[in-house]
């Protein structure tokens, strides 16, 4: 029920990875709204497999980690 509480992404890809161009947008995005709400990238971000007892995978191979620290970065500028 996370999706009532948090703004999502969806990311059109082949399946294997993002673009490099996507994650870069999906960073400033993310990044964006979060300074725009004052919280931090912990506070923030999260992927579907991070949280969701239903078997949801998402965003497949990418680390939450890093992308919060990228994020964090962003919104540090």
């Amino acid at each position: 029920t996370a999706n009532w509480h948090t703004i999502g992404f969806e990311v059109q890809y082949d399946g294997k990875a993002i673009t490099d161009k996507q994650r870069e947008n999906m960073i400033i995005a993310m990044a964006a709204i979060s300074k725009k709400l004052g919280r931090t990238a912990n506070q923030s971000v999260v992927g579907h497999k991070e949280y969701s007892d239903m078997g949801k995978w998402d965003p497949g191979n990418v680390d939450m980690n890093d992308v919060r620290r990228k994020v964090q970065a962003q919104i540090n500028q």
